[in-house]
């Protein structure tokens, strides 16, 4: 594992003494964080974690590198922080790139740093108990994240013995293509189960708030999109794809809950009644989580793609409740959009 770091500057240019510990702290707090339960995480096939100056500009570079399509996650409900990527044999010249790697935004190692810095009382710095407490929160917050990560290597490692995954993409109807969705989503789960490992109430209980205002927004997003399509103030194409990427981002964020909070999954949806909230994403919260489950529990003997038609199900309902229906033609997906303007459920009148 090398970790590969070309930062210049953090945001607040004080903490710019932090950046030489980047190299050593991240090999640690990575080595720490794989090994931290029992199982532990299967790095074997990690080549690099990248930390860039600039993570966008730099992962698209990267990306077209080695002939994968640009992509980062950057929406109205989630910004990418981090990524893996995995080099094959057949997207590079040089066999030092191949395996996965990791690109990571510099604000990740700045707050792991900057936490340990200012914890650290030989430091001499005076901190309230608030600052201390926000501190520890923010800590553990990034090093969630970093185990996630980690946790997607170990996943994706386990799936190249799947022969079939990779046949799943040239599947263009629209089941093939909610299957590749579900797979992703799948990815969510696992990498959020794996990735939790301290499990108080007050971190369970702002990750099913976050939720519910986040699903709200992805509605709400679509809405307008739907509307401006309706409107002709946007393409099919630029609706359909901010369709499919709200829906997708959604239904990553119910992935999150449902790998954070599984541990309590037994009687969850008595106390927490969701599935009967307004809503176009939460009454199908309990079957996408029962089916992740169901999931967990042949893996990682999987025997084909049917695996994920419950989970496509799912998707393919909300998108029709979007008033949105897609179907297949010869010419590839078609999509039938009745002219109307829509709400949240959650404001529409009884």
């Amino acid at each position: 594992m090398k970790i590969d770091v070309t930062v210049k500057s953090f945001d607040n240019p004080q903490l710019n003494f932090l950046i030489p510990s980047i190299d050593n702290a991240m090999k640690g707090a990575i080595i720490q964080l794989a090994d931290l339960e029992e199982p532990h995480i299967d790095i074997s096939k990690l080549n690099t974690v990248h930390i860039p100056e600039d993570y966008q500009n730099e992962l698209f570079s990267f990306q077209q590198k080695i002939g994968h399509t640009k992509f980062v996650t950057n929406n109205e409900i989630a910004k990418g922080a981090a990524q893996v990527i995995n080099v094959k044999k057949t997207d590079c010249t040089t066999d030092d790139l191949i395996g996965y790697h990791i690109f990571m935004d510099k604000c990740i190692p700045m707050i792991l740093l900057l936490s340990e810095y200012s914890l650290n009382t030989k430091n001499g710095i005076q901190l309230s108990d608030k600052e201390i407490d926000q501190l520890k929160e923010d800590k553990l917050d990034y090093l969630i994240r970093v185990r996630h990560e980690l946790a997607h290597i170990e996943d994706l490692s386990n799936q190249e013995l799947l022969l079939w995954i990779p046949k799943m993409y040239q599947d263009y109807s629209v089941k093939g293509q909610l299957r590749c969705q579900a797979l992703h989503l799948w990815r969510e789960f696992y990498a959020c189960q794996r990735s939790i490992f301290n499990h108080n109430a007050k971190l369970l209980a702002q990750n099913l708030d976050e939720l519910i205002i986040n699903l709200e927004k992805a509605e709400r997003e679509i809405c307008e999109l739907r509307w401006e399509y309706n409107k002709k103030s946007i393409t099919l194409e630029s609706f359909i794809k901010g369709l499919f990427d709200y829906i997708y981002t959604a239904y990553v964020y119910c992935c999150y809950s449902a790998g954070h909070l599984d541990i309590i999954y037994d009687g969850f949806f008595e106390r927490h009644p969701i599935n009967n909230t307004p809503s176009r994403f939460l009454p199908h919260f309990p079957k996408l989580w029962e089916a992740l489950r169901t999931l967990r529990e042949m893996y990682p003997n999987w025997s084909g793609a049917e695996i994920f038609d419950e989970i496509a199900v799912t998707l393919l309902a909300t998108i029709k409740s979007f008033e949105v229906y897609p179907s297949d033609t010869a010419e590839g997906m078609y999509f039938s959009i009745p002219p109307k303007k829509l709400s949240v459920k959650s404001a529409e009148k009884n």
